[in-house]
């Protein structure tokens, strides 16, 4: 079997992280909002480049506030034990749009290997030929359909939904805050407890 992962908002949690990174900077914003709640906080005083630098922050500089999200080990573990081959398979510009320079790939790949997320000599789960960064939603789109992929897990609905988003992968989106939903071309979920049964111990 052949598994696609995203990274953020799907390995990676960063709930609380985007307020909490904020207040660091000196807004005066609530503590613990989420991602959503935050963008709604910058963008209804149309701080909109203050938001985006505000994501390229986290998503390099202040990756270390971020998380794995519960389950995420406990699926590649299992994934791994039944001979399964995942693939992590991210959009992300290599560089923020706007801020200092710094390699968001880098950062993101740094902090997967110190989670063991990306193996490292005997440690980690997923060998770093088989971690993926494309700079545009379509280039991800077509390097999941290059994969030939069994499943590919995503949280964001453009993914999932992309008009070539290929149809012999089963699309998994990951939305933690919503009820599960299943049908015959993709599936929602809100746990990797669930997505681990749904993959790997399907009743």
């Amino acid at each position: 079997m052949r598994i696609g992962i995203d990274i953020d908002n799907t390995i990676i949690c960063y709930d609380g992280v985007f307020a909490t990174v904020a207040r660091l900077l000196g807004h005066d914003i609530d503590a613990g909002l989420s991602k959503a709640e935050t963008k709604g906080w910058f963008h209804s005083r149309e701080m909109y480049d203050e938001f985006t630098e505000l994501q390229g922050l986290i998503y390099g500089t202040y990756l270390g506030h971020a998380s794995l999200y519960d389950g995420v080990k406990m699926f590649l573990n299992q994934a791994g034990r039944i001979g399964c081959t995942v693939f992590i398979v991210s959009h992300k510009t290599r560089y923020p749009l706007i801020g200092g320079k710094v390699d968001l790939h880098e950062t993101a790949s740094m902090f997967l290997a110190e989670q063991n997320i990306i193996k490292s000599g005997s440690r980690g789960f997923v060998p770093l030929e088989q971690l993926f960064y494309e700079t545009s939603l379509d280039d991800k789109i077509k390097k999941i359909s290059d994969l030939q992929l069994d499943y590919f897990i995503d949280d964001l609905s453009d993914v999932i939904n992309h008009d070539n988003f290929p149809q012999s992968t089963h699309a998994i989106q990951f939305v933690p805050e919503t009820g599960s939903e299943c049908t015959r071309a993709s599936t929602r979920l809100n746990s990797w407890q669930g997505i681990h049964d749904f993959i790997l111990a399907p009743n």
